[in-house]
């Protein structure tokens, strides 16, 4: 007799299952978003762009510099003169650390006299390639296709904040038209 449970096991080497909403999950977030909006009464719903998304996550605000002594699997950071981190690191674990692509360019890095692999200045910036796949393309689009049965719009608007002004996604609803729901 089978184990009522062995559907959910995963057999070894196998990996991960899929999951659903592996590859859409911004849609049912914003769709969650949408119902807030309209059980709340908002008009609008607003978003940053992914430059401002990126910016969050850049690396030069928390450190001035990193390195790395793969031989010794090292890691340390300095911000202001001070150390923030120092740390035994395997190779493997740096992303969980300083995040996926300052750890591919500091494994990429050519090694200084004394074998250590640095990043500064600019090399600590992030391309913020995902932030603008996601902020500025995908949620943008599904919301064009998705709150057009209801006459909702994708654009952008101007926010003043505490800094400035700002740019942000915008998804408005004609007057005279049906709340989103």
């Amino acid at each position: 007799m089978k184990d009522a449970l062995t559907f959910g096991k995963i057999k070894s080497g196998q990996g991960v299952p899929q999951a659903p909403f592996k590859s859409d999950w911004h849609e049912l977030v914003i769709k969650r978003m949408l119902r807030h909006a309209a059980e709340n009464g908002y008009d609008r719903l607003a978003w940053t762009t992914g430059d401002q998304q990126a910016a969050r996550y850049d690396l030069s605000k928390q450190v001035d510099e990193i390195h790395y002594n793969p031989e010794a699997q090292r890691l340390t950071a300095n911000k202001d003169g001070d150390r923030v981190i120092d740390k035994q690191v395997k190779p493997e674990q740096l992303a969980d650390y300083i995040g996926k692509e300052p750890a591919q360019k500091l494994m990429k890095a050519e090694p200084n006299v004394n074998g250590l692999r640095s990043l500064k200045g600019d090399d600590l910036k992030v391309g913020g390639e995902w932030a603008k796949s996601l902020y500025d393309r995908a949620i943008p689009n599904f919301l064009k296709g998705y709150a057009k049965k209801w006459g909702g719009e994708v654009g952008t608007t101007q926010l003043k904040d505490a800094v400035g002004v700002n740019e942000r996604y915008d998804l408005t609803e004609h007057v005279g038209r049906k709340r989103f729901a």
